[in-house]
């Protein structure tokens, strides 16, 4: 045995020492006394566990043992080389999800239980997306399709069965349309909320799945408003969400000023008065005779060419007289109107083409004038041809009617004077022609609503320039079927910064042809840039002038209240002069008074406009408290949009549609004198109360000549103004000892007795009231 040396010793020490190194360093490697370096333990391990990123997975690649790739989402490591092939699912063997789930256990049934869900916020529970993805049901789940060709009947009655809600949604690229072969499945969806995207169309053979032939029709619930399109009548139906919603979301209320109170009665044809007058330069009304009158109707005929022959009765306002027509050959068919100082009306030729529609006025000792009326359907709609049209006559208030033929306006004008009698008639046009007047009737106490057709025209501002919460929009949803009106067009030409110079061009270049009303709103930016107010009111009294001259109605929005940016703390417009608006309004109320403009005041509605809403620095502060009207110190909110669009449609029905009786007193002058008697001292006038009370005022005259006997008529006054029995009133006189009887009869006419000396009689306190039936 080879004895051991102090270097063997050494060896054998750092060798020890070496191995030490081995076991505990935390270096990755150690060197040894020769020189050579090993991997420690630590650096052993660090090898085995490393791994080599390759990033997303390729086709055509070689890879190594604990290469990690990713591939839809998921990382996976390599457990055997492998050369890739087409495929990662191909090659699956060679991998093992490193990090994540394999993309084919998201994929399988079951999938969407791998992946949690928590709603955020307090209380929230743990669920999975396959939980949550169950709450709605989609007939794409169930294998229908929004290409217009798959039937989905299958797949909707699926989706039924499955849950509360089911779901047509909209897909991106697709034709969207829902198609139903021959069958929809009304009864499957009962009871159940059908949630339609918007753009989607539910495309259904018949019409009967929605509109109550089938079982359960009546109790589709749809979410949103939608689209149906029914294929038997080619046309698109609108299904509303309100149909079934629960009653704390009621819309529709009455109130009592909304009740219908009206009667209907049947008039007597033996109760018409026969008259004639000279077409068309007449003015004196003259007896005539019915060809033959009963309790149901009166005919009339007469000469070619010569006179009106007309049935007349005492009307008051708001009564509708109707009847239907019965013709022998072609005449021409008139509804009149008499009222004091003329006659107008509307005649229609009794042909099947409605080609002759025709409006009229004649004043005493003008001419005659003739304007075309030109409804809608004329010459296209059978319906509202005069041979099967219900002629009617509507009187509105004591100086308005409205003539009517099926229940579409087709003439409305103001007279002169008070109206006191209406009735139908003919003008024959060759020999033999006769019209029956049949089925006469008479409706009292409806307020004024008829079809009617308007056209609307906007110039104005940013406030009222096309945008989608505009008040132009909320006006036509108050307006649309309101007392049967429809908008045949609304054209906004309002447009952003400009003044009234800029709206008065562009009303002079685009004009208001074509519109029934016109609506004007300006004047704030003529504040806001130091306009001159008188510039501003003549541009506005041009523009009024431009639409009386075309026969529109004008309607003038105020400009209403702003702030500027210190009272609103910060941000919004950096608004101007809004301080110095106050004249201008008050100007404009009064340029529209006097050219005949109707006004829509802000003032009225909007209440106070402060920033005190925003800026909670203002006392008292009101920060969410409420709406501030302006959401930028100038511009409107939607809910001052709303109220903007509701009060400018209030102002157009009651200006197509005024009460029937009147909110205040009516006067209608004495003007009809006889037997050398008139009203030269004080005009003698007959005030009607809305209540229908006559209130008397003034002083009728003897003039030279004048006859005194007991019972001579002095005066006459519309006969629907008379009292239902005559009135005999001692009256005031000149002699204070005669003791003179004035009567008011009930045929109208004023007479006297015992007016032996008395040149005048004072009707001043003699009051009655009218027989408003």
């Amino acid at each position: 045995m080879t004895a051991l040396t102090i270097v063997d010793l050494d060896n054998a020490k750092l060798d020890v020492d070496h191995i030490a190194d081995i076991a505990t360093s935390p270096a990755s490697t150690a060197t040894d006394r020769k020189g050579n370096t090993k991997l420690t333990v630590q650096g052993a391990v660090d090898t085995i566990k490393s791994v080599n990123i390759r990033g997303a997975w390729a086709t055509a690649t070689t890879y190594a043992i604990k290469d990690v790739v990713s591939n839809l989402g998921s990382w996976y490591i390599c457990v055997i080389a492998n050369t890739s092939g087409p495929t990662f699912t191909g090659d699956a063997a060679n991998w093992r999800v490193y990090q994540g789930v394999m993309g084919e256990s998201l994929a399988a049934d079951a999938g969407a239980l791998l992946v949690g869900f928590k709603q955020a916020g307090t209380g929230s529970i743990s669920q999975t997306i396959d939980r949550k993805l169950h709450e709605v049901v989609s007939i794409l789940d169930k294998g229908g399709a929004a290409d217009g060709v798959t039937d989905c009947y299958a797949a909707t009655v699926a989706a039924a069965s499955s849950g509360f809600s089911v779901r047509f949604p909209f897909v991106a690229g697709a034709s969207n349309i829902y198609w139903f072969n021959s069958l929809f499945p009304t009864a499957e969806l009962n009871g159940k909320r059908i949630d339609v995207d918007p753009g989607v169309v539910l495309s259904i053979p018949n019409n009967n799945y929605i509109f109550g032939s089938t079982v359960g029709a009546d109790m589709l619930n749809f979410k949103h408003t939608t689209r149906i399109y029914c294929r038997d009548l080619s046309r698109y139906y609108d299904a509303s969400p309100f149909f079934r919603q629960p009653s704390a979301n009621k819309s529709l209320w009455l109130s009592d000023a909304e009740y219908d109170r009206s009667t209907y009665l049947a008039l007597q044809g033996t109760g018409f008065t026969a008259r004639q007058v000279a077409w068309s330069t007449g003015d004196t009304f003259s007896a005539d005779t019915f060809t033959a009158s009963n309790s149901d109707s009166f005919t009339v005929s007469g000469a070619i060419g010569g006179n009106i022959h007309m049935g007349m009765i005492t009307i008051m306002p708001g009564d509708k007289i109707s009847c239907g027509m019965a013709q022998t050959g072609t005449p021409l068919n008139y509804a009149i109107v008499r009222y004091q100082g003329g006659y107008a009306g509307v005649y229609v030729s009794s042909d099947i083409g409605f080609t002759d529609v025709k409006g009229f006025t004649k004043n005493v000792g003008q001419t005659q004038v003739v304007l075309s009326a030109s409804p809608p359907g004329q010459g296209s709609h059978q319906s509202y041809a005069g041979l099967n049209g219900i002629l009617s006559i509507r009187i509105d208030a004591w100086n308005k009617y409205s003539i009517l033929l099926n229940g579409l306006v087709v003439d409305s004008e103001t007279t002169p004077g008070a109206i006191y009698e209406a009735g139908f008639g003919i003008l024959p046009t060759s020999a033999g022609q006769t019209t029956k007047f049949q089925s006469l009737h008479i409706c009292r106490g409806k307020p004024p609503t008829a079809g009617r057709f308007i056209g609307i025209k906007i110039f104005g501002d940013s406030k009222s320039c096309p945008r989608h919460d505009a008040w132009p929009n909320y006006m036509k949803e108050a307006l649309e079927f309101t007392a049967g009106l429809r908008n045949t067009v609304i054209t906004n030409l309002a447009v952003a910064g400009t003044s009234t110079p800029d709206m008065l061009a562009s009303m002079q270049t685009n004009g208001v042809a074509g519109a029934s009303v016109v609506i004007i709103e300006g004047g704030t930016n003529d504040v806001q840039g130091g306009y001159a107010m008188a510039n501003s009111l003549a541009n506005i009294g041009a523009m009024l002038d431009l639409c009386t001259a075309a026969g529109a109605i004008p309607v003038v929005i105020i400009p209403g209240m702003w702030y500027g940016q210190a009272q609103a703390g910060s941000g919004g417009q950096a608004s101007l002069n809004y301080g110095n608006a106050g004249l201008l309004r008050a100007a404009i109320i009064r340029v529209c008074i006097e050219r005949g403009g109707f006004i829509v005041d802000p003032l009225d509605y909007e209440g106070p406009v402060l920033a005190n809403y925003i800026n909670p620095a203002l006392t008292p502060n009101l920060t969410n408290a409420g709406d501030s009207v302006v959401y930028d110190n100038i511009h409107p909110t939607t809910m001052a949009n709303r109220l903007t669009g509701m009060m400018v449609a209030r102002k157009i029905m009651g200006i197509l549609y005024p009460q029937n009786v009147g909110s205040k007193m009516f006067d209608v002058p004495i003007a009809t004198f006889l037997n050398n008697w008139g009203g030269t001292i004080a005009a003698p006038n007959l005030q009607i109360s809305a209540a229908y009370s006559v209130n008397c005022t003034g002083i009728i005259n003897a003039l030279a000549g004048a006859i005194k006997t007991n019972g001579t008529v002095i005066a006459t006054i519309p006969a629907n103004l008379a009292p239902k029995h005559q009135i005999d009133v001692y009256l005031v006189t000149d002699i204070t000892t005669e003791r003179v009887i004035v009567s008011i009869n009930p045929n109208g006419n004023i007479t006297i007795t015992g007016a032996t000396a008395s040149s005048y009689v004072n009707l001043s306190g003699l009051t009655w009231q009218i027989d408003n039936r």
